[in-house]
């Protein structure tokens, strides 16, 4: 009988003994709203980091980071207090050489940091819109909320972690909550619209690049098309400038007609019944010396000169004048165009001049009977008989851009209504259809010249 106790008891230790890895590995209890992150030893390094910037770097002592944490839905306000308190590890927070929070995408499998991405160095960086410091600096309480779905971070502190002592630590505590509120990055309007922009240019760049673009000096004139205030320097033409660093010096006006006709709208239901039917006209700008010189800055070093019209001059109830090489008629939309070809041609001698249509818009004036594409039909007939080219706007197979269709305006333009200005989305959508054609039109010139 005692030796049956005895082989008893042993058996419960050995069971016991073998169940220990399986109450090891049970997960502590998470809080409300807490979710559950693997910490590593390590560290995100920012921009400021000399030696090794932008960089996820294994085993550096003194730093924990996350594993990718992914945040579904905007809105999602994410959490994690770093505890400097006088009995941790580590009583300072990361500075500025540190991405505390960083956003990252996945690539062939992997993932990598978002360049550029919304990143948040630590300390004196932008940390400081999502950092709460106790007045002692005993913790530092980090709240960012997503203004994105599906946003994946990694987080990352001064925890006090060594090789050896990861046992000892109590990592961060990480909090995931939907509380709809307007997330961190689209609250800092001015900084969204810069990583706006250089994300963009970064695909832009990805997707497409023409070393025949670069550093270019580009002149426009022109109407809304190259001047709208609700875009201001999102214009595509903008974009491109900012892509490949050009020089570009823009003289749209908005309502710009290219002719200069004295006599006035006879339409009573028209807007602007009764003004004259020219409006800031090319044809003058082109004429006037103190216009000249403020369209000229160095006219030798222009490469690219951009000339479009004929939206306002369609609707202002301008004639279109015969599609002659001999119509100087200025009040006429060919002798204005054929005129204005040729003020740019004597103004800019060495640069490839290129003229742009109106968009593609079925629409008829109750009073010339012109349709706006006889319009744009007259600028691309001008421009052949001037030997220069001309971007046909009206073609939707190549421009992509479909002004009758609703569903594309209330996408891509600045209202449902709106057939003759693109938003910054379309402009975004539009800007490589001009790239290419520009690239394929400037090869060709300094082909010819060659």
């Amino acid at each position: 009988m005692p030796k049956k106790r005895v082989f008893s008891t042993l058996s419960l230790l050995l069971a016991l003994m073998m169940l220990l890895p399986l109450f090891a590995a049970c997960k502590p209890k998470l809080e409300a709203n807490e979710i559950a992150v693997t910490w590593h030893h390590g560290v995100v390094t920012s921009s400021s980091d000399k030696s090794d910037p932008c960089t996820l770097k294994a085993g550096v002592d003194g730093y924990s980071y996350s594993d990718i944490i992914h945040i579904p839905k905007a809105g999602t306000t994410l959490t994690f207090t770093d505890d400097n308190s006088e009995d941790m590890l580590d009583t300072d927070r990361a500075g500025n050489n540190v991405f505390v929070l960083s956003h990252w995408i996945e690539k062939s499998g992997e993932w990598v940091l978002q360049n550029p991405g919304d990143h948040y160095e630590g300390k004196d960086g932008r940390a400081l819109e999502i950092a709460l410091v106790d007045n002692e600096n005993a913790y530092v309480r980090y709240t960012y909320t997503s203004s994105f779905d599906n946003e994946y971070v990694r987080l990352c502190y001064r925890s006090g972690q060594t090789a050896k002592n990861a046992r000892k630590i109590d990592f961060a505590k990480v909090y995931l909550e939907d509380l709809g509120k307007k997330g961190t990055l689209v609250s800092n309007e001015a900084y969204y619209k810069k990583l706006d922009l250089a994300q963009y240019l970064a695909a832009s760049t990805e997707a497409a690049w023409y070393d025949v673009l670069e550093e270019l000096n580009v002149v426009v004139i022109g109407d809304s098309y190259f001047d709208d205030s609700s875009v201001r320097d999102r214009l595509w033409i903008d974009l491109l400038a900012y892509k490949y660093d050009m020089e570009l010096d823009n003289h749209g006006i908005s309502g710009s007609t290219v002719s200069n006709s004295l006599s006035t709208i006879s339409n009573p239901s028209h807007t602007y019944h009764g003004d004259r039917k020219a409006f800031h006209p090319m044809t003058e700008r082109l004429t006037d010396p103190n216009a000249q010189k403020a369209l000229v800055n160095a006219r030798e070093n222009v490469d690219i000169v951009l000339f479009d019209g004929g939206r306002n001059d369609f609707t202002r109830e301008v004639s279109l004048g015969a599609a002659s090489l001999s119509n100087q008629d200025k009040g006429t939309f060919c002798g204005a165009v054929n005129y204005c070809i040729d003020r740019l041609q004597e103004l800019f001698p060495n640069a490839l001049i290129i003229g742009i249509t109106v968009w593609g818009h079925q629409q008829t004036n109750p009073v010339t009977e012109h349709t706006q594409a006889d319009f744009g039909n007259a600028m691309i007939e001008m421009c052949r008989l001037q030997g220069i080219p001309c971007f046909n706007g009206m073609d939707e197979s190549v421009t992509g851009v479909h002004m009758d269709d609703p569903t594309f305006r209330q996408r891509y333009c600045k209202s449902p209504t709106d057939i003759s200005h693109l938003n910054e989305a379309g402009m975004k959508g539009f800007m490589p259809v001009m790239e290419k054609y520009l690239a394929d039109q400037y090869t060709a010139f300094l082909a010819s010249k060659s």
